[in-house]
């Protein structure tokens, strides 16, 4: 009994999916040729908007913070620079700041001129769990055969 408990805890552990007292999970979306993967506290609720350039990803966590996901034509607009936020540039490709008047977080990383991701909404105390959602993104595109 012992050494079931002890092979189920190594292989639960290695699986990366325990993180800081959190389960994580990994989420893959795929939309025409491409995969979207993100590791996210398996929390969430995932809502897709499609529209005739592109796909918003939603994840909405229990608090409303939320990590969302932007691939289409109309990413290159800088939604993050609009609105009641205090922005500061952290490099070329990374936004980040509070909103006014709540002081939770919002932090943008543009990819490219059609790919673009953030979290809104997110208290203090969550910024690294929130970090670790951002970093942990990919975009892989399908090969098909043929």
């Amino acid at each position: 009994m012992k050494q079931s408990f002890l092979i189920f805890t190594i292989t639960f552990l290695m699986s990366g999916f325990y993180v800081n007292g959190q389960n994580w999970t990994t989420d893959t979306l795929s939309w025409g040729n491409k995969l979207f993967i993100t590791e996210l506290p398996d929390n969430f609720k995932r809502s897709t908007n499609n529209y005739t350039e592109g796909v918003f990803l939603h994840y909405i966590f229990p608090d409303s913070s939320t990590v969302t996901i932007f691939h289409g034509w109309n990413a290159a607009v800088s939604l993050y620079k609009q609105g009641n936020f205090d922005t500061l540039k952290v490099n070329s490709n990374v936004y980040s700041g509070r909103i006014r008047p709540t002081g939770k977080l919002w932090k943008a990383v543009r990819k490219s001129d059609n790919l673009i991701y953030w979290y809104n909404l997110v208290p203090s105390e969550q910024e690294q769990t929130f970090d670790r959602v951002l970093k942990s993104f990919e975009l892989k595109t399908e090969r098909k055969g043929g």
